[in-house]
């Protein structure tokens, strides 16, 4: 019985690990991502600022 409980225990283990080493590559994965999604919007953002200071120096010319 001892062995039985032993593999079990090796077993659940094992799930345990797997699981963890899962939701760590999950974690990493979500992370990359956000980091892409963050630069993007810093990307995009400083496109918005340039089309502001190009809009409003044309409108100061027409006056």
């Amino acid at each position: 019985m001892s062995d039985d409980r032993d593999i079990y225990r090796i077993n659940a283990a094992t799930s345990a690990r797997a699981a963890a080493e899962a939701r760590t590559q999950s974690a990493r994965e979500l992370h990359r991502e956000e980091e892409e999604l963050w630069l993007a919007l810093a990307e995009r953002s400083d496109a918005i600022d340039g089309f502001a200071k190009s809009a409003i120096a044309a409108l100061d010319t027409d006056d």
